[in-house]
């Protein structure tokens, strides 16, 4: 069994045509149910409206989760791969870059990004 997990932006979108979501689900569903591969995903800022996390029921990566071909790694939830607990946690920079300028560069990255932390 192979985990992959995404580190956000899994679409430059937060919606796809449906044709484009049924070849994805097509692929994923083959590679977990046959090759036995597990995907696991945060949502980045291209993932959701307007930066708001609780517009992910909206958005083509809420329907992957919906439909089981990726999992959701959501705040204040974490999900535990072959040992590791994963969490998540949506960081707005212009609120607080002085604490997380050693984490990412607001220049570099954009000025929002999600944080995916290890508990080990």
């Amino acid at each position: 069994c192979r985990n992959v997990i995404f580190l956000g932006d899994v679409f430059e979108t937060p919606t796809l045509p449906s044709n484009y979501f049924i070849n994805l689900y097509r692929e994923l569903n083959y590679l977990t149910n046959i090759k036995g591969n597990n995907f696991y995903s945060i949502a980045g800022n291209h993932d959701i409206y307007n930066e708001r996390e609780e517009s992910i029921d909206r958005t083509t990566l809420g329907l992957c989760h919906e439909t089981g071909i990726i999992h959701l790694i959501k705040p204040n939830n974490p999900v535990n791969i072959d040992g590791y607990n994963f969490y998540t946690s949506f960081v707005n920079f212009n609120k607080c870059k002085e604490n997380l300028l050693q984490l990412a560069d607001p220049e570099k990255y954009g000025s929002n990004h999600f944080l995916l932390l290890v508990n080990v």
